[in-house]
């Protein structure tokens, strides 16, 4: 990790050229809003890695100074900014929290000055540690003062922490059984649940950390979302997980698969879409299975809708509900400590009647179909219930238009290189440079129901 003064050279390096990165995404879609906020964050991202290399650190240690900076810009130097650093007091701190607390307040739909209370508790974490720098930093050239302002200083408000979500069995059922799914997902879903690996760590997982003689999976590392490069798990912890009954079928076969190809070892176990889309196309696919439980489904004030990562709070859970060894499940999960684990365990305490058979068998159709298709970079075109799950779902983002007029003006112009169509539902795909692109992933798209086509 970087020093202090080695992060905020990075954080101007980078923000000294967001004018300019704005300017040019402007020039090249005058109309078109998100298309411009896409290309300036690949042009960030591009001059992040840059700035990473000149300073010999690890590109996340320079998105994360973008972060400290932008966190700092906007809700503590507005009030901290014009006094001493050597001499500013606990209230000065304490006015920081209030606006912090202020701002958690506010209407989430109607104010855009609202923070969630997870982004304040990040602003103070930053604020409080540079508070402690000032008389205890590492380095004694950037020791300012003999106190601590923050020290006596109460945090922000905290907000309800929402609950966790799952799949019961019977409602997995209906997903992996769904023949109108494409099988790669499918499998993808089942491994999920039935390793509960964090997604990052499914994604990095190659044949070579597969034992198929002793039935275990070795887990050491997961995939960076920023630079798809490898890198060690989150809690830094390596473990071996042993593979349940009912996945093995389906991993022989996806073995078997792999092998008559003669694929690299080092080629991923499963197929993945990019972090963006799992979790959109996985409530996609629980309403094509009929599975309509609304908290999968919606957000409210007390719970998240479904995501991914939630395959993995479904196979804890599930573990738990079985009655499996308290310290085994925190060991086959990775948690670095046991309160984590059993949040899951005192869950299960009240599920247990009547929540079904935990792990159950997989559908015989899976096993043989998705030994086809689970290792596909494209997904077959007509594979799935909508068109546009045809399309390669790497780096694509799905939005459903607010102005149909403008996706069909989008459709009939030289940017449109993809349209497709199905009962129900438009799918229209923009290129990312103004002009058709064999690569559905350079653009945006657009997932239109057909009644709102005219309106």
């Amino acid at each position: 990790m970087a020093d202090p003064v080695a992060r905020g050279a990075m954080f101007f390096a980078i923000a000294s050229d967001e004018t300019k990165m704005r300017r040019d995404a402007a020039k090249k879609f005058p109309t078109d809003f998100w298309s411009q906020d896409d290309d300036f964050h690949q042009s960030e991202l591009k001059r992040a890695k840059s700035v990473a290399a000149e300073h010999g650190v690890r590109l996340g240690d320079a998105l994360s100074a973008v972060d400290e900076g932008s966190r700092l810009n906007g809700h503590v130097l507005p009030l901290l900014g014009a006094l001493d650093v050597r001499t500013f007091d606990r209230e000065a701190v304490e006015r920081v929290v209030e606006d912090l607390d202020r701002k958690i307040s506010l209407d989430e739909e109607d104010d855009e000055e609202h923070l969630s209370w997870n982004t304040a508790s990040n602003v103070w974490v930053l604020l409080s540690k540079m508070c402690k720098e000032m008389s205890n930093a590492k380095r004694k050239d950037l020791r300012v003062r003999e106190d601590n302002p923050a020290a006596l200083v109460r945090p922000p408000e905290r907000g309800e922490k929402k609950a966790k979500q799952y799949l019961y069995p019977s409602e997995f059922r209906r997903l992996v059984e769904c023949k109108e799914i494409d099988a790669a997902y499918r499998a993808l879903y089942a491994f999920a649940v039935y390793t509960y690996a964090r997604s990052n760590e499914i994604a990095a997982l190659t044949w070579e950390d597969i034992d198929l003689e002793h039935w275990t999976i070795h887990i050491t590392k997961s995939i960076d979302r920023a630079t798809h490069k490898a890198k060690p798990t989150k809690t830094g912890i390596t473990r071996r997980i042993p593979i349940e009954l009912a996945l093995r079928p389906l991993l022989a076969m996806l073995h078997s698969a792999h092998e008559k190809a003669k694929g690299k070892k080092s080629a991923p176990v499963v197929w993945m879409p990019d972090h963006e889309d799992r979790a959109i196309l996985l409530r996609e696919h629980l309403e094509t299975a009929e599975v309509k439980r609304s908290e999968l489904l919606t957000s409210n004030a007390h719970r998240h809708r479904l995501t991914f990562h939630d395959l993995r709070a479904t196979g804890i859970t599930w573990a738990a509900v079985r009655g499996d060894n308290p310290m085994q499940i925190k060991q086959r999960a990775g948690h670095k400590g046991f309160a984590t684990t059993e949040v899951y365990i005192r869950e299960a305490e009240n599920l247990r009647q009547g929540f079904g058979e935990p792990f159950p068998p997989l559908p015989s159709e899976l096993r043989v179909s998705s030994s086809v298709s689970a290792f596909r970079h494209r997904v077959p075109h007509g594979a799935a219930k909508f068109a546009w799950y045809g399309v390669e779902q790497r780096g694509i983002e799905l939005y459903r238009a607010t102005n149909a007029n403008r996706a069909m003006s989008l459709l009939f112009s030289s940017k449109c290189s993809t349209f497709l169509s199905s009962p129900d539902f438009h799918f229209v795909h923009v290129s990312r440079r103004g002009s058709p692109s064999g690569n559905p992933g350079s653009g945006r798209s657009w997932h239109v129901p057909r009644a709102d086509r005219w309106r």
